[in-house]
Order: C-alpha cells, then structure tokens, then sequence
C-alpha cells in the first residue's frame, strides 16, 4: 500500500479481496500457532517464495544490502525452526513464552496476487524472569489458495528498530 511498493492492480487484474473477518481470523490463527509454539503448523501456513522480514534502522532499507534484525526466505524459515524444535537455540533456552495482540487488521488492495494486509502487533515475550514488550505494525502479504489464505511475506516494523533491541530468537 506504499508508494515504493509499487502501483495497486487494477480491479480486473487483482483477486477477490477476502473479508476483514477471514483476514482476521487468519491472522489471529497464525499468532495463536506462534504462542502455543506450534512451529510445524505455523510454517505450513507459508509459501514456497515466502519472505519473513524484521528491518533494522530504516524501514525502506533495501535488506539485500543493509542489515535487518531477521531477513528469512522459506528455507531460512525451515533452519529458524528447526533450531528452536531441536533445542540448538542457545538463546532460547528456556524457551520465551509469549503473547501476541493483532489489531487495527485492514484489508489493502492487491498486487500481483498477492492481497496485502496491515495490522498492529504488541507483543509480550517472557523467560528468565523478564518481560520484554515489542510493538510495531505488519505487513502480511497473502495469497488466495483453494484450501484458505497462505502467507507469502511478513514484514514486522518495530517501533524501535533503530533502538536496541533484547533477544529476538523466536518468531514475531
């Protein structure tokens, strides 16, 4: 929905825009996965081209050459996984339990395919008896499949990606 992005298709190039209650519910689906660290079905959720990105500094900074907190494609995504089943996650042990809040959903135009909706994340993540509280907005780029929605990209835009930031071992 920004200018960088690129221009929204037209209505007879674009697909059918879901409800904001599908779109909702989908992405309530997905932070509950993150919570109960249902990792397996979280990353079933995810396209093949997915893309899982948390900038750093500069919300437009090109991640191909710049530095971002987390810049996964699927296989990334599958290590990220991996590490946190397989207990190789040093940073996550004893694992963070966490709480997601998604707000403020709405639904945005298509681009090649793709539906695009943003939203406001507030998160709380606990372990070793601290709570470390994050905020920031999303963008969720979804694509129309015959069994539902399926995430092709996650961009995460902290509040404070230019601050520092504690451990971010486990999935935003």
């Amino acid at each position: 929905m920004s200018e960088v992005d690129g221009p929204i298709m037209d209505a007879a190039m674009a697909p059918a825009l879901p409800a904001r209650a599908e779109v909702e519910d989908f992405l309530f689906h997905e932070a509950a996965l993150i919570d109960a660290r249902d990792y397996d079905a979280w990353l079933a959720l995810w396209e093949q081209d997915a893309l899982y990105w948390v900038p750093c500094n500069d919300d437009d900074a090109d991640p191909e050459i710049h530095i971002a907190l987390i810049y996964d494609r699927y296989e990334g995504l599958c290590d990220r996984i991996a590490r946190l089943q397989g207990g190789f996650a040093l940073a996550q042990q004893p694992l963070s339990r966490c709480s997601h809040a998604i707000t403020n959903v709405r639904v945005g135009g298509a681009r090649g395919g793709l539906i695009e909706v943003q939203s406001i994340l507030s998160l709380a993540a606990y372990r070793l008896g601290k709570v470390d509280l994050l905020a920031g907005r999303m963008v969720h780029r979804l694509r129309r499949k015959p069994d539902g929605l399926r995430l092709v990209e996650k961009r995460v835009y902290l509040i404070n990606n230019d601050g520092p930031i504690g451990n971010l071992s486990f999935i935003l």
